[in-house]
């Protein structure tokens, strides 16, 4: 038994094509969307629960609008954990973008691109690889071509 009270996994006991390192917003979403295209996947994370700032205070409409094509924003939308923020002459997130209801606005990033990043970060990050886990095998080609996509929105934001 571990300290947090569940039993540890066997290691040897498990089989994937994909393990990512790392539960936050990017790592379960290319999770989620490696595993609807069919690809076997494991994402680890070392803590027990998701009650840190960096999770994701702001989400911006057109990560609404992914997760809409995605169907997942229904039922993300029930679970009520954030509420819509206008435009105020102090905002710094988007109109129309959602904000954790713990958060308040001068706690919100710049911007508030965090999340939105790592959503569009996974979303490419299985578009260029789902098709070669498909295939058999991911190339170092493969990782370069997902970390050139990623440089120019990270160093623009």
């Amino acid at each position: 038994m571990s300290s947090r009270g569940a039993d540890p996994i066997d290691a040897s006991e498990i089989s994937v094509r994909c393990c990512i390192a790392g539960g936050g917003p990017a790592g379960m979403m290319l999770g989620f969307l490696l595993a609807r295209a069919g690809i076997s996947v494991l994402v680890l994370e070392k803590h027990a629960d998701f009650l840190r700032d960096f999770r994701g205070d702001t989400i911006h409409p057109s990560t609404l609008e992914v997760m809409h094509e995605l169907g997942l924003l229904q039922e993300f939308l029930r679970r009520q954990a954030f509420k819509r923020f206008g435009r105020s002459p102090a905002s710094v997130a988007p109109a129309g973008a959602l904000v954790h209801r713990r958060c308040r606005p001068c706690h919100v990033p710049i911007g508030g691109v965090g999340i939105n990043l790592a959503v569009q970060d996974a979303v490419a990050a299985a578009n260029i690889l789902a098709p070669r886990f498909l295939q058999g095998a991911v190339s170092e080609q493969d990782l370069e071509a997902v970390q050139r996509h990623r440089e120019f929105p990270t160093r623009a934001t």
